[in-house]
């Protein structure tokens, strides 16, 4: 949402992000954050998913617990 919302926001202020000095700089270091905070939310899910699937293979493969084994 916001990289769609800052792509909107980049045309409508066209005619400054040109003519104001340092808005350009600024702006493509805002889209350049926002790419990065999208790329590393991207992986840790990718990451997250293969921890869920490598710890449901343990748990099938653990032996059961036997009855003095504290909770």
């Amino acid at each position: 949402m916001h990289l769609v919302g800052s792509t909107g926001l980049n045309a409508a202020n066209a005619t400054r992000v040109v003519t104001q000095p340092g808005v350009a700089a600024f702006a493509l270091a805002k889209t350049l954050l926002t790419g990065a905070a999208l790329t590393a939310t991207a992986y840790t899910s990718v990451l997250g998913k293969k921890m869920e699937l490598a710890s449901s293979h343990a748990n099938a493969t653990c032996p059961t617990p036997i009855g003095r084994t504290p909770p």
